[in-house]
């Protein structure tokens, strides 16, 4: 579903399974970094849709025309949602180290591996729409 997405609001709650997938594999072995990982991403997320809606964008092609109009509300649109995907050094990167050193320390080297891969599957879409 979301490799060939358009729609901006199907892309995020893409996103948001894909976070839930983080939180899901980590709230075994560490609770209090899925509540953070929660709390940051929730963060970055709601002020994410309030600009989308803001600025009336609905597809990935709305967000170069808002550029001439808006180009302050754009630029940081695009750095939550770079910073949604887990690019550093940006604040949605910590979480997802935490994540990837606990399942290192309690040895789940290859699920950490696993979600670092598909994380930067995922930040292919960020880079896609901004």
């Amino acid at each position: 579903g979301c490799i060939n997405q358009t729609q901006l609001r199907k892309l995020m709650a893409y996103s948001s399974i894909t976070n839930l997938g983080w939180t899901m594999i980590i709230f075994t072995t560490s609770p209090h970094i899925a509540v953070l990982n929660i709390t940051i991403y929730m963060i970055m997320l709601i002020p994410s849709f309030m600009l989308i809606k803001k600025m009336s964008m609905k597809t990935l092609q709305d967000s170069s025309t808002t550029w001439t109009t808006s180009p302050m509300a754009n630029t940081l649109l695009m750095l939550m949602l770079l910073s949604l995907s887990g690019l550093p050094p940006l604040t949605g990167f910590t979480p997802k180290l935490l994540i990837l050193n606990e399942l290192i320390m309690q040895n789940l080297t290859p699920t950490a591996t696993m979600l670092a891969m598909v994380s930067l599957i995922s930040l292919f879409f960020y880079v896609r729409t901004t």
